[in-house]
């Protein structure tokens, strides 16, 4: 996944390995694609790939990846909302 709203909301996360969403939804983030092999923290099923700009969704289920993406999408609208009536 790739997009300037995506971007923006990983824009700020060199430093962090995890970034925690709703739901106890993590995403981690890792330096570039080679890493996501030795990185996979076994409760994220994300990564934002820093190198790459972009977003990274696995499951270990082909079938469950469109209700996972469903899921991950939900709780990155709902940070940012969250955040929009922060700053207001």
């Amino acid at each position: 996944m790739r997009s300037p709203t995506i971007s923006a909301i990983f824009a700020d996360t060199t430093t962090t390995d995890l970034v925690p969403l709703a739901d106890g939804i993590m995403v981690q983030v890792v330096p570039d694609m080679a890493a996501l092999a030795t990185a996979l923290d076994a409760h994220a099923f994300a990564a934002w790939v820093t190198e790459a700009d972009c977003l990274v969704v696995w499951d270990e289920q082909a079938k469950d990846l469109i209700a996972c993406c469903d899921a991950l999408e939900e709780a990155l609208i709902r940070r940012e909302w969250d955040a929009v009536r922060m700053d207001t």
